[in-house]
């Protein structure tokens, strides 16, 4: 849904699923931890104020482990929300 504009993304936002998402960074779940990477990366790239939303979620170092990940997806989507 966040992918669609900045609208829905800061509808997203504003009912609390950054910092949602950024406690699912971590799981153990390959499946999950590409959605939320997708997630963030989608909720980022509309603007300036919602890519700094997303950083200031304490985001940072978890996003960073996944660059790491044994899962390759994981790995480039992580890039992109870095990015």
């Amino acid at each position: 849904i966040s992918k669609h504009s900045a609208d829905t993304a800061e509808a997203v936002v504003d009912a609390g699923a950054v910092m949602i998402l950024n406690q699912l960074v971590g799981h153990h779940d390959a499946y999950l931890k590409r959605q939320v990477c997708q997630c963030l990366s989608n909720i980022a790239k509309h603007s300036q104020g919602l890519a700094e939303t997303v950083v200031g979620a304490e985001l940072f170092p978890k996003i960073l482990y996944r660059l790491k990940d044994m899962d390759e997806s994981v790995r480039r989507l992580s890039a992109g929300v870095i990015k």
